[in-house]
């Protein structure tokens, strides 16, 4: 992506989507808006056929669509209309990075941690011994990075988020407020007595580039080894990932989704709302589970899935209907049975 200007004309961004512009070439765009909303220097994007109706509503500067509509509206053609729109929303928005190296007086940084120039720390941070840093990398206030911790470059990293000690965390990666990486897992052996005695946890948390994590979710370090997340993969807010999880490349997890101990996941995974997991199970690549779902066993096939027991997402819709319809079934049952007593009753007469 090349450096970012103070706003960008229509051609401009037709050219950096590679869509095909219709309409006026030199108007100024500084910012993205919703369809119904957008100002004469916002972009906007159509997303399905059903909202075309709102174009005579549409005030905007470009309109970003997969064919072309109205010709009297500015546009640009593209395969994907909603990934050329992120594309371009991160163009005109960038995620800030650090530009010039600053440490708020009320941090604290311990002498031998390494921050490759320009990192930005801001008020009352604690950086411990031996964390180091790369370049770009902003730290919001209050976050605490553990000993020995490993921060790429061009990472995010917001308000009150903590990092044990040994976490490493690749270039890239977005951490919003109140996350909490490298926990302990929840790990205990039973006595005799039906005591818990804690299993300490002694492993680590490993995280690919471009991972973001949201906004009060917590991933557990591993009891011995390591838990990972796989780069590209984004995990929503509110989430919890139990020790020795594994999560691959390019997968995504929805809000209040829980991962027990060991679960695995594999590559493009996408995980719905609510869904919850058994321990030390594993998911095939390129697997979607709908929300609400519990994972209680492998999934060793790509495809869609729901429901509990989980079950292909077609078989699921079905058994969610006939549940639906169960008091009418018992009463046709009864119905049919009562039938069947007084034929057999008849023929026994005759």
């Amino acid at each position: 992506m090349h450096d970012i200007e103070p706003h960008e004309t229509s051609s401009d961004l037709a050219r950096f989507v590679n869509g095909e512009l219709h309409g006026d070439p030199h108007i100024r765009i500084t910012g993205v808006a919703d369809l119904d909303r957008a100002g004469s220097e916002d972009v906007a994007f159509l997303a399905t056929a059903r909202t075309a109706d709102k174009l005579q509503e549409f005030r905007g500067g470009v309109l970003i669509v997969r064919k072309l509509l109205d010709a009297r509206i500015p546009q640009i053609v593209v395969e994907d209309p909603h990934s050329a729109f992120a594309r371009i929303a991160r163009k005109l928005h960038p995620i800030p990075h650090a530009a010039t190296h600053s440490v708020h007086a009320t941090a604290v940084v311990d002498p031998t941690a390494e921050l490759e120039s320009p990192v930005e720390v801001g008020p009352h941070c604690v950086i411990e011994a031996g964390v180091k840093i790369g370049a770009g990398t902003v730290l919001r206030a209050g976050a605490v990075l553990g000993r020995n911790c490993r921060v790429g470059r061009n990472c995010m990293i917001h308000p009150r988020v903590t990092v044990y000690e040994g976490v490493q965390i690749g270039s890239d990666a977005i951490l919003h407020a109140g996350a909490v990486l490298g926990s302990d897992g929840f790990g205990y052996a039973i006595e005799k007595d039906g005591s818990r005695s804690k299993f300490p946890q002694l492993g680590t948390l490993i995280l690919g580039d471009r991972v973001e994590v949201g906004a009060n979710t917590t991933l557990d370090r591993a009891a011995l080894t390591e838990s990972k997340v796989g780069s590209g993969t984004k995990i929503d807010n509110l989430c919890h990932i139990g020790h020795n999880c594994t999560i691959g490349s390019n997968s995504t997890v929805s809000a209040l989704a829980g991962f027990a101990a060991g679960t695995q996941l594999g590559d493009r995974v996408v995980i719905a709302g609510h869904v919850v997991s058994s321990g030390n199970l594993k998911v095939s690549d390129d697997v979607v589970i709908g929300g609400n779902s519990v994972l209680s066993s492998d999934v060793d096939r790509p495809g869609q899935y729901a429901g509990y027991p989980l079950q292909p997402r077609r078989q699921a819709g079905r058994a969610i209907v006939l549940r639906g319809r169960l008091d009418e079934l018992r009463q046709a049952i009864r119905t049919l049975s009562a039938e069947l007593r007084e034929l057999k009753s008849g023929g026994q007469q005759g």
